[in-house]
């Protein structure tokens, strides 16, 4: 997600309710690159042993930021992120994205859903924890 007034080139598509987050528009990846490498580099001087990078499942809500980017375009981010965090020697963790768990499963170390309970989603993650 991307909290306007901190990096004012990162494209955005759509306000994520009130919490004053907005949709990157992840169909522009190539753009987004550079950013989010900088963003692990950070992780990393901050001798942080992992990241979990938030709201990676955008194009499964039905909101304005799903007529600008796909599950092909999501995969393809969330897969450009655990590779950055990996070439870095970081643990990644996917954070919802429950209906691409099979196929992050093994891009991910690890995967947290803060309300698998309330959405009745806890056993989505079987794929996830039997692989792990």
């Amino acid at each position: 997600t991307y909290f306007p007034g901190l990096l004012s080139e990162i494209p955005v598509v759509a306000e994520i309710g009130p919490w004053g987050e907005w949709w990157l528009d992840i169909s522009q990846l190539e753009t987004l690159k550079p950013i989010m490498q900088s963003r692990m580099d950070l992780a990393v001087s901050k001798k942080c042993m992992g990241v979990v990078p938030d709201v990676v499942d955008a194009y499964s809500y039905a909101t304005n930021a799903a007529q600008f980017m796909d599950a092909a375009d999501q995969l393809a981010y969330n897969r450009f992120l655990a590779r950055q965090a990996h070439n870095r020697g970081l643990s990644v963790g996917l954070k919802n994205d429950v209906e691409q768990l099979p196929q992050l499963v093994s891009d991910f170390d690890f995967a947290v859903n803060e309300q698998c309970r309330q959405y009745n989603e806890c056993s989505e993650y079987s794929t996830f924890t039997g692989a792990h």
